[in-house]
């Protein structure tokens, strides 16, 4: 007999360097897990030309592809390192334009609970990163759509250890 409910979904979001990747891994780790990683990595490595909206949007499509792999699975919790926010920021600030399809995927999965990292970490340099001084601006982007979308999020601040404590007592009241 399988899973009666869908499992918790805790999906981290915020800007470039702030450790997104490393407190979900680190949740992954503490409650058994998986962890969705970002599409975005594996398919930019791979792109021989410069990216464009159309990426975005395949990027978006693979991480949906990929959560819905996941809640047909037996578990507890899904920690996912990235989102629709973070496609649609991404969208508006190098493309000036927010694909509709994005308001689509925010709305098609209910997601419990968005932790936005906020940018307190060095940034560290990655052929992947383009915005090392304009972190807050992007933090404040973020804030603005999770609160316009009346989204249930906490802010993860201070070092990773107490990240994992913040957020570890969000989880345990989902859980």
């Amino acid at each position: 007999m399988g899973r009666q409910q869908r499992p918790v979904i805790v999906v981290m979001t915020g800007p470039e360097s702030a450790g997104k990747t490393t407190l979900g891994k680190s949740l992954a780790q503490k409650y058994q897990c998986p962890l969705l990683e970002e599409q975005a990595r594996p398919y930019l490595k791979n792109l021989d030309a410069e990216y464009s909206v159309k990426d975005i949007l395949r990027i978006g499509e693979l991480q949906k592809e990929a959560l819905e792999l996941e809640l047909q699975k037996d578990t507890h919790l899904v920690i996912m390192d990235t989102w629709v926010y973070v496609l649609m920021i991404w969208s508006k600030v190098r493309f000036g334009k927010i694909p509709t399809i994005f308001s689509d995927w925010k709305n098609s999965i209910a997601i419990d609970l968005f932790v936005l990292c906020q940018p307190e970490f060095s940034w560290e340099p990655d052929p992947l990163r383009e915005h090392p001084n304009n972190r807050e601006q992007l933090f404040t982007l973020y804030l603005d759509a999770l609160v316009h979308d009346h989204a249930n999020f906490e802010i993860a601040n201070g070092d990773i250890s107490n990240r994992v404590t913040q957020i570890t007592e969000r989880i345990d009241s989902l859980l």
